[in-house]
């Protein structure tokens, strides 16, 4: 299953490099291959969606994955099927975004985005601000989403920079995010932040 699943997203984001389609996974990358249950999150600009698609469905035939549904919501949302894999969603956005109110543009992203294996992810700083937007969509800090946070907060050397980053992705709460991030094994988010993030959206889009 693993090879299968391996084969098909390698093939992938070989496509994409070989057609100068430029990407990032944004979260839940470390066990991308072997965590079936994990889906495909993506970034990718919207200049490039077209070869973006052409890529994935490509490479889904070549692997041995049959196209079953595609949706538009807030992302682009794909599903392929395999007999030995079963299901594979991949979802990709143009920007990040919370609702209507977006919080990271693609190009900020994908400026500065590294190589993880075979693949591109964020920037730790940028991929805080992601993991803080899924968390403020689904009101609640998962345990992976605050050892994640953790990780990234060790791996962000200049700890002032992230501070600004999320400042100029969430508006003035992004003060309080950095202090959270700094305890985000034990600090509270539900009751003392998701509001004031999701208030905080809303004004500095207004405001801009």
């Amino acid at each position: 299953m693993i090879n299968t699943r391996r084969k098909f997203l390698t093939t992938f984001f070989a496509s994409l490099e070989a057609n100068g389609v430029r990407y990032c996974i944004l979260r839940n990358y470390d066990d991308l291959y072997g965590d079936a249950s994990t889906d495909v999150d993506m970034i990718v600009s919207p200049y490039s969606l077209q070869r973006f698609e052409r890529c994935l469905r490509e490479s889904a035939e070549h692997a041995g994955f049959h196209f079953v549904h595609a949706a538009r919501y807030v992302n682009y949302s794909y599903v392929f099927w395999n007999s030995i894999v079963g299901f594979l969603r991949v979802d990709f956005e143009t920007e990040v975004r919370w609702r209507f109110f977006t919080v990271l543009t693609p190009r900020e992203v994908l400026d500065a985005r590294r190589r993880f294996a075979e693949f591109f992810v964020p920037h730790p700083e940028h991929e805080s601000a992601v993991l803080f937007v899924a968390a403020t969509w689904r009101g609640l800090m998962s345990d992976r989403y605050r050892r994640q946070l953790t990780a990234l907060y060790l791996a962000c050397e200049d700890k002032e920079s992230l501070r600004c980053t999320l400042v100029k992705a969430f508006g003035p709460v992004g003060n309080a995010l950095a202090d959270f991030q700094a305890q985000a094994a034990t600090a509270d988010f539900e009751t003392k932040l998701g509001g004031r993030v999701r208030w905080s959206l809303m004004m500095q889009s207004h405001l801009d």
